[in-house]
């Protein structure tokens, strides 16, 4: 190294002489001056750094949304290098991490033989092991995860693009699902969650018992399937959500208390089925507004996004497929499903639909629909609500 930095000093002298002498068309011909060195990254430009002061501003996130955060960005920077500048990486850098992510095991994190390891020596004896890998709903929120750093970073004025832009990968929609068949309803609200459980541990609600459940478990799908709600707006009800509108019980559905909605639809008044008021709906929010008030549904963890339906889906979908009901295309969304289903058969059109179950026009006629305009009232929803019957479905024994 001391002999070609001698060598570079050298010409550059000659370089300065020529240029005294009037003559500015002399460049460095030297390798050890004109190829690129890579750059060391300023203090403040180091991704770590930059990640610690992010998720210190994160301040909306819980300590186990911190940790997830930090997990993923160890993977990515595992991967592509953890000091480089946060000037250099580039969207290929995170394509290809994408791309590796398809091979990279499920719940890593939490399982002893990957404990320790870095991203790729995780992949190295997960293509040994050949353990479930990651889907690519995952896939997208590790990238979501990286993509709001780097946003952050944009707006601190760090770096001028994202990097991760446009490199979520095609997921299958939640609207590519069946509704559920009568048969496999009744089997459903038959089962032990509505007869009896032999505990509320997730490993044991499919298994018959004494355990009556009055949570989520058990009111989440009835209110799914008497209002096409989703999965998150049930989730997030509060007993200040059940409101008296023209002596009309109804679930409000709307952004209060930093609540988001998945479409400018969703905010919406949905009439409380009269077959939900008599499975004993509107007591159970009742006792729960008694003792107190707040979430109907308690004692849910929010994911890093912030959503509180990523633990309670996975677990509704280990139940269906404890009793023998879960397919590919079953879901808790399919109680959603059911609803638009029953209610079309029922005759109803696709605004008065839209109206109930916040649906945003997607055809060029269904945009000439303006449903605000014409403003139907409680009654008027609980016309259209009422209108979905699931003749041949018996839930009597479900009221108490």
């Amino acid at each position: 190294m001391t002999h070609n930095l001698a060598r570079a000093l050298a010409e550059l002298a000659e370089i300065r002489v020529q240029r005294d002498q009037g003559r500015f068309d002399a460049v460095p011909r030297d390798t050890y001056l004109t190829e690129p060195v890579a750059a060391t990254p300023a203090p403040g430009e180091r991704p770590p750094d930059l990640f610690d002061l992010f998720i210190t501003q994160k301040r909306n996130l819980t300590d186990g949304g911190k940790k997830d955060y930090a997990t993923t960005f160890r993977y990515f920077l595992d991967y592509i290098g953890h000091e480089r500048s946060i000037q250099s990486i580039e969207r290929t850098d995170v394509r290809n991490w994408r791309d590796q992510l398809m091979r990279f095991p499920q719940y890593a994190n939490t399982k002893k033989e990957f404990k320790g390891l870095s991203f790729k020596g995780v992949l190295a004896l997960n293509d040994k092991l050949n353990q479930p890998t990651l889907d690519e709903k995952t896939i997208n929120k590790y990238i979501s995860t990286v993509g709001s750093f780097m946003k952050w970073a944009i707006k601190r004025g760090v770096i001028d693009n994202d990097p991760t832009h446009s490199l979520m990968l095609e997921v299958d929609d939640e609207d590519n699902k069946d509704p559920f068949t009568l048969a496999q309803l009744a089997t459903i609200f038959s089962s032990p969650i509505w007869t009896g459980c032999a505990a509320s541990k997730q490993a044991q609600r499919h298994l018959p018992g004494t355990v009556q459940a009055e949570d989520q478990y058990r009111w989440a799908p009835l209110i799914a399937l008497f209002s096409g709600a989703r999965m998150e707006e049930i989730l997030r009800l509060t007993t200040d959500d059940l409101l008296m509108v023209d002596s009309i019980a109804c679930m409000n559905i709307t952004t209060t208390g930093g609540r988001s909605l998945k479409t400018r639809n969703a905010k919406r008044l949905v009439p409380v089925h009269s077959q939900l008021e008599q499975l004993g709906f509107i007591r159970m929010v009742e006792k729960r507004r008694r003792a107190g008030g707040g979430p109907v549904f308690y004692g849910m963890k929010e994911n890093a996004q912030g959503r509180l339906s990523s633990e309670f889906s996975k677990d509704f979908s280990q139940y269906l497929d404890g009793i023998k009901v879960k397919t590919e295309r079953l879901s808790f969304h399919s109680f959603r499903h059911n609803f638009i289903t029953w209610a079309g058969h029922a005759g109803l059109s696709k605004a008065s639909i839209q109206i109930i179950v916040g649906h945003t026009a997607k055809s060029v006629t269904d945009s000439y629909t303006h449903d605000g305009v014409i403003d139907l009232g409680a009654r008027g929803r609980q016309a259209i609500v009422e209108r979905v019957q699931y003749e041949g479905l018996d839930l009597s024994h479900l009221r108490g």
